[in-house]
């Protein structure tokens, strides 16, 4: 949920990895805490230069194989009276919501109350659909081609009414539907609002009194809130001067089942282990939430699951969910492979450090792998041409001992290994594998972006090694392996 979006939803992709800050974090001998492990250390270490002591900052928790590595606030929980954030500090956790508001519609879905086929005005009668026929799935999976409410320039008009659901929807009325029901994603806060009507009409309860008495008292969480909590520490937007100043307030009903929970870092870790120990539904509900959708067609969709975000972290599989709400962004993120869970809850809408970022690079620190330089013969051996589809080609290349990869009518994009055949782009964070046939020869390249869907493009046998010369290909021998 973003009212006043850096970027709606948190969804888009907009990470530059420092592999250099990282580089100099572990070459570092920085001492965290007495009897800490150089792992927490170096940690601890990225934590502090992400979010120095004099502005505010974020409570951040890291768990890998269900050891706590680190549990701490960096930073300022208020700026003006200079008071340090302390790791249980509440922070209004934005689109992390939709977590809590997937779960729920699955929880009643399981009980048999509804079916995630059903068509939206089954439950919500008043909605227009414009002839289209939008079911809770596609508003679960962002495909459902509603116009979002929060971008509509009329709701930016009001930050600080109290909205009915009827006023909400009212955003976008007369407004058509960007694309057909299941043919595109594009992310949509109205959906999840809807999703939360349906919710209280099926339950006959509030969202609130749902949530309390069907998800936060089975999963524990004791300091998780709709709409705000004694303990929730003031938001902070930043001038154009780069002064920090108290963020708008925002009322939860705008909000709502889209965005307007509070939580700390604990409560958020306690839903992770809830969610894995099957306490709030069934491991297949949590399977499907977290598995990518499908179009209409079939086609799986990309980064997206009922409530996850999903991609990869360096080639692992990763599942979580960012959010922007007036004043605070957070981050929160599971690594299965790694065991590994990280939460960062910042206090200020555009914070020093993405939090995102943040936890990307902690992820890289847990899994042991920085950046590695290969000798040219062993970066030959990937050089070569590889089939995208049926008229597009992805080239490999090798210049000045450093890889090159140039999709067809883009400029090449250079590649850093993390492994012998493990490479990630550092702007966009994809990651880059190559896979060998049964005599050892290169014969594929894996990528899992981000955000999305691996696929596994062939190696075109008889092409010819690529080299860049100012930025065009040329060719310059035989393939080799």
């Amino acid at each position: 949920m973003d009212p006043y979006p850096v970027q709606p939803g948190c969804v888009s992709i907009r990470r530059i990895l420092l592999f250099a800050a990282v580089g100099c974090i572990l070459a570092s001998s920085t001492v965290a805490g007495s009897g800490a492990s150089p792992l927490e250390d170096r940690i601890d270490s990225l934590l502090r230069e992400s979010y120095p002591a004099d502005g505010p900052g974020a409570a951040v928790i890291v768990v890998q194989r269900g050891r706590t590595l680190l549990r701490k606030g960096f930073g300022l929980a208020n700026v003006e009276r200079r008071v340090p954030i302390a790791p249980d500090a509440v922070f209004r956790v934005g689109s992390i919501t939709k977590q809590f508001t997937a779960v729920s519609v699955l929880q009643l879905a399981s009980a048999g109350k509804l079916r995630l086929d059903d068509e939206i005005t089954r439950y919500v009668p008043e909605f227009q659909t414009h002839g289209q026929r939008i079911t809770l799935m596609h508003l679960l999976t962002h495909t459902s081609g509603i116009r979002n409410y929060t971008a509509e320039a009329a709701f930016r008009a009001v930050p600080r009414r109290d909205l009915s659901l009827g006023q909400i929807l009212a955003f976008i009325k007369d407004e058509p539907p960007n694309f057909a029901p299941g043919s595109r994603w594009s992310y949509c806060n109205t959906g999840y609002v809807l999703l939360g009507a349906v919710i209280e009409r099926v339950s006959g309860q509030s969202y609130e009194a749902y949530l309390r008495d069907h998800v936060f008292k089975a999963a524990g969480l004791t300091h998780t809130f709709y709409g705000g909590a004694a303990k929730e520490i003031p938001g902070y937007s930043r001038t154009g001067n780069g002064k920090w100043i108290k963020a708008k307030h925002i009322n939860a009903s705008q909000a709502y089942s889209a965005g307007a929970l509070v939580s700390d870092v604990d409560d958020l870790w306690l839903w992770e282990k809830s969610l894995a120990e099957g306490r709030l539904m069934s491991p297949d509900l949590l399977n499907l939430a977290r598995s990518p959708a499908r179009y209409a067609e079939g086609r799986e969709q990309a980064g997206y699951g009922l409530g996850w975000e999903l991609g990869y972290i360096d080639g692992q599989p990763a599942a979580g969910h960012g959010g922007t709400i007036s004043g605070f962004r957070t981050y929160e993120v599971t690594v299965p492979s790694l065991g590994l869970y990280v939460a960062i809850l910042c206090n200020a809408d555009r914070p020093r450090a993405d939090p995102e970022q943040v936890a990307e690079q902690i992820a890289r620190l847990a899994a042991g792998e920085i950046p590695s330089r290969l000798s040219p013969p062993q970066l030959l051996r990937y050089a070569g041409v590889y089939r995208s589809a049926p008229s597009r080609e992805i080239a490999v290349a090798v210049e000045d001992g450093q890889l090159f990869l140039t999709p067809s009518g883009f400029s090449p994009r250079r590649l850093l290994a993390i492994s012998a055949a493990g490479f990630i782009d550092p702007e966009s964070a994809d990651w880059y594998a190559f896979s060998e046939d049964s005599r050892g020869r290169v014969s594929g390249l894996e990528i899992r972006p981000r955000s999305g869907v691996a696929t596994l493009l062939p190696r075109l046998a008889g092409r010819l090694d690529l080299a860049i010369s100012d930025n065009a290909l040329v060719r310059v021998g035989d393939a080799r392996n």
